[in-house]
């Protein structure tokens, strides 16, 4: 993950970015429902503390953090699962 961050913070597209956030972000590779998210006109207060290229950042950071928690969550609830299953069977 610090590859990505370092090279989403380290590009050059801090002008593109902030001109023209959408197209910078599909460029990038991310998603609509990302930009969406990003550019929600509720959020624009928020996001006015930091530039666009720090919350694209900051925001893929916290989607991978999320998805190990939630990944970690999923492997103990199959150990539990198993484990019952042998009690079971027993």
């Amino acid at each position: 993950m610090s590859y990505v961050l370092g090279d989403v913070r380290g590009m050059n597209r801090h002008n593109e970015v902030e001109d023209y956030p959408r197209e910078t972000m599909q460029a990038m590779g991310l998603d609509k429902e990302f930009s969406d998210t990003l550019l929600d006109p509720e959020h624009e207060d928020v996001r006015g503390t930091g530039s666009m290229m720090y919350w694209i950042g900051d925001t893929l950071e916290i989607r991978y953090k999320t998805t190990g928690v939630l990944q970690g969550r999923l492997k103990r609830r199959i150990t539990l699962i198993r484990e019952q299953r042998e009690r079971e069977g027993s």
